[in-house]
């Protein structure tokens, strides 16, 4: 979660744009100003088009628009614009894009009323980022009601290109996976955060809608898909059946074990502060065992902060395990607008 509101630029910096092969590149949106945060991913389709995953925040973009103008694309080019949820991060852009390209949007059906009308997410983030709101994800358009395509599970066509789509919850309820045929999977936030140079999957459980049990088993049906990549939004690719299936079975142990210190202060009582502070400690802890790249260290922490982390667990665990505690719910209204 990024602290510091940013100056937004007039001009976006070099185009950040990574080919993955397979018809898949990833550009660099720079949230924030930060690069390798925040990625939109590009995969071309069959009939000669692109389709755009994820859009980052408003205020990214002219980075985005740089991108697309740096390797050719142009509106007409896009022919979808997916995005795996609705927090700020992953699809404040879409408005702004959509508008650009004439493509529509694909999302969740319960997401596609925040992009029609975002005045209520917009307004629930605000209250997490105060003055920050605008320099890191304004302006979010609203998407024309005719521009959404809410997609349910099941094959999805896109420009030729045949996909499957994947209802993915654990870390919204709102939140999908994207398979391609050959074997990509786009998934958000479903998988877990893993920045370069920090070598440690790092869960990403915001309120309010983390559950623990469905992050599980969307980990599991994805496993069973058995996809080939996994492109994480926030920020990597994991390549190779292997590391893909590891990933996966790793992605629960993480949550879980993240879980446990919450729920161990819970059960002894404590405000959400203290909770904090010993998600802190274990962050602090996990990143020095892995040795970490210190430049990367505060990325990391504010890709999904602990305050945040505290307050998605505390919700979750009292909402499904029954557990109490002074200010269980602190900080669990509305929806968040990071990871």
């Amino acid at each position: 979660m990024p602290d510091a509101a940013p100056r937004r630029e007039d001009a976006p910096a070099a185009p950040d744009v990574t080919d993955l092969g397979g018809g898949v590149r990833r550009i660099d949106a720079r949230l924030g100003g930060r690069p390798e945060v925040v990625a939109v991913y590009l995969h071309a389709l069959a009939d000669g088009g692109v389709a755009l995953i994820e859009t980052a925040s408003g205020a990214t973009v002219p980075t985005v628009r740089a991108a697309l103008d740096a390797l050719g694309i142009g509106p007409r080019d896009v022919r979808a614009i997916v995005v795996t949820h609705v927090h700020l991060d992953h699809a404040a852009g879409a408005g702004t894009l959509a508008a650009w390209s004439g493509a529509p949007v694909v999302v969740h059906p319960a997401g596609a009323r925040h992009l029609a009308d975002p005045t209520r997410l917009w307004r629930s983030a605000a209250r997490l980022y105060g003055d920050a709101m605008d320099p890191l994800f304004g302006p979010m358009e609203p998407v024309p009601a005719d521009a959404l395509r809410a997609v349910e599970p099941g094959p999805l066509a896109l420009g030729g290109s045949r996909f499957e789509v994947v209802h993915a919850p654990g870390h919204a309820n709102h939140h999908l996976a994207l398979l391609s045929d050959a074997g990509d999977a786009y998934v958000g936030d479903a998988a877990g955060i893993l920045l370069p140079g920090v070598p440690r999957i790092r869960p990403a459980l915001p309120p309010p809608e983390t559950d623990l049990a469905a992050a599980a088993d969307t980990c599991a049906r994805l496993a069973a898909h058995r996809p080939r990549r996994l492109h994480l939004t926030h920020y990597a690719t994991v390549d190779g059946d292997d590391a893909v299936q590891a990933h996966l079975a790793d992605v629960p142990r993480r949550n879980a074990a993240w879980a446990d210190v919450v729920r161990a202060s819970l059960r002894a009582g404590e405000d959400a502060p203290a909770t904090v502070r010993r998600l802190e400690a274990l962050e602090d802890a996990e990143l020095a065992a892995v040795g970490a790249d210190p430049d990367r260290w505060a990325d990391d922490k504010r890709s999904s902060d602990a305050a945040m982390t505290a307050a998605g667990l505390r919700r979750a665990l009292r909402t499904h395990e029954g557990l109490g505690g002074p200010d269980a719910d602190a900080g669990g209204a509305g929806a968040p607008g990071t990871a």
